[in-house]
């Protein structure tokens, strides 16, 4: 999906836009080298850009792919993109970790979510906070994007109620 729209002269403009937005300073030498060599910032543009990022048809990525469908999708492979444009970023709890599974707490609205993971449940301990985005995926929750980031602290519940009670949305911008 990324590479369509990075390779097609129609979305220089969106691309752009989404460079200065996501950097906060107009496109230059700098912000490529960011983008370019950091490998986190790379990441989470990615991650932004494709979730969250509202093309200049006023749509996010995913939708305008799963609605446009430019590559010629099969309906079965293009679901796929319908899927993914549920879902959730932020700070989540962990509740419970094992191989294959882990569930969830989001701290945004208390939603809880089993998600199917491998690699990162083995490092994921009970009550500690992570940053991530949440979606869905065929019939199940999948940790999607660019980067699970592990905070291994505990939020106090002054902190956890906080999050509950606040109408902020969190991105990786």
């Amino acid at each position: 999906v990324i590479n369509y729209y990075f390779s097609n002269p129609l979305y220089e403009g969106d691309i752009t836009s989404a460079l200065e937005e996501f950097f906060g300073c107009k496109v230059n030498k700098v912000i490529e080298e960011q983008y370019l060599e950091n490998e986190n910032a790379h990441l989470l543009f990615h991650e932004w850009f494709v979730f969250d990022f509202k093309l200049s048809s006023h749509k996010s990525l995913l939708v305008d792919f799963y609605e446009t469908n430019p590559i010629g999708y099969s309906a079965a492979d293009l679901n796929l993109y319908k899927d993914l444009q549920e879902n959730e970023y932020g700070y989540f709890e962990v509740v419970s970790s094992k191989p294959g599974r882990v569930e969830v707490s989001s701290l945004q609205n208390n939603k809880n979510y089993v998600v199917r993971e491998y690699s990162a449940s083995h490092g994921l301990k009970p009550k500690t906070i992570i940053i991530s985005r949440v979606a869905k995926v065929e019939d199940r929750y999948e940790f999607v994007g660019g980067k699970l980031i592990n905070l291994d602290i505990e939020f106090m519940e002054v902190v956890r109620n906080a999050f509950l009670n606040s109408k902020a949305t969190t991105t990786p911008k």
